[in-house]
């Protein structure tokens, strides 16, 4: 069996460089085979000092480890353009995609009940408190699932490719886009007032900068999960 104190020392220099734990375990598995033969070839007290002289100290393994689970992923060999532009596109998409599929879950609503929720927006009819309901669920929607959908998928691609750092940069910029999204609603009143829907890159009242704030707040926490695992102790099993 490879030298406990070896392997210790490999695990922990792996963990040191943010890899992800699945590919440490195949790793270190690998490394302690090649170890254990090693240790088989020389079972005297100097096998330690020809381990790493045959495959090299556990910091030096760890820094080529990382260097080629790097160049296994776009991500990993191109981190500035993944996540510094890439928010960008991620929250664009997803914004886009959450909106045609509001647009067609009303519509498909809407003709369930048979055309109704469309009348009432041409007549300009105060909604209803079923509709009511429908467009502050959809308000929402579009105010904190493109933003969390895009810290997520950053985040994981973050600890995926080895770059938690940059996942967190990632998560930190879509948070900052999520706390300047302004949007407003109000409804026909009983005066014949019209309804209206407003959004937009803005900072609005008091309660509007509360709400704005809470839209930053699932994307800094996928953030904060995204780098976790650098400051957590390592969970491969030595035995």
């Amino acid at each position: 069996m490879a030298s406990q104190p070896w392997r210790k020392r490999i695990i922990e220099e792996l963990h040191r460089q943010a890899l992800p734990s699945d590919y440490v375990d195949r790793l270190v598995a690998e490394l302690s085979d090649h170890a254990a033969d090693i240790s088989l070839e020389d079972p005297s007290m100097e096998a330690q000092v020809d381990i790493e002289a045959r495959l090299g100290t556990p910091s030096q393994l760890a820094k080529v480890a990382k260097r080629e689970f790097h160049r296994r992923t776009f991500a990993g060999r191109h981190p500035v353009v993944t996540f510094l532009a890439g928010p960008l596109v991620a929250v664009i998409t997803t914004f886009a995609a959450t909106l045609l599929l509001l647009m067609t879950a009303y519509l498909l609503l809407d003709l369930a009940l048979g055309g109704s929720l469309l009348a009432n927006e041409e007549t300009n009819t105060p909604p209803s408190p079923l509709e009511i309901g429908l467009i502050h669920a959809g308000l929402l929607t579009v105010c904190f699932v493109p933003f969390t959908l895009s810290a997520w998928f950053f985040a994981r691609l973050g600890r995926r490719s080895g770059r938690p750092v940059w996942g967190i940069v990632a998560c930190g910029i879509i948070a900052l886009m999520a706390v300047n999204f302004y949007s407003d609603i109000s409804f026909p009143g009983p005066d014949d007032t019209l309804g209206s829907f407003s959004m937009g890159f803005s900072w609005g009242t008091r309660r509007h900068l509360l709400f704005q704030a809470l839209q930053a707040v699932f994307p800094l926490a996928l953030g904060a999960w995204a780098i976790w695992p650098s400051f957590s102790r390592p969970k491969t099993v030595l035995a």
